[in-house]
């Protein structure tokens, strides 16, 4: 196994260690029924931008799975659809500060 070093400033570090927290946060949340763990395509559009979820989808980061109604609808982890949005945030953001 190879293992490549990170450098990074405390500042980084530190929001690195705040969204894996919020993360946790809403997948134990998730977990004891408080939230749903599954949202529609047009909830995730309305909180993340509908650009945004179908770049996600074209580029297969998240998997929709239609709806058990038999509807057209799809439904998408709240989970993966919140951890995209902190990876992508921190890709940016790493990114501009290097």
């Amino acid at each position: 196994m190879h293992i490549n070093n990170v450098t990074m400033s405390l500042t980084q570090l530190r929001a690195l260690m705040v969204d894996a927290a919020e993360v946790g946060a809403k997948k134990a949340i998730t977990d004891l029924g408080i939230s749903k763990p599954f949202i529609s395509k047009a909830e995730a559009c309305k909180l993340f931008g509908r650009a945004t979820v179908e770049n996600w989808m074209n580029k297969k980061l998240i998997q929709p799975q239609r709806d058990q109604s038999g509807k057209f609808t799809y439904r998408i982890s709240r989970l993966e659809l919140d951890a995209l949005a902190v990876s992508s945030n921190r890709h940016s953001h790493l990114m501009v500060n290097e």
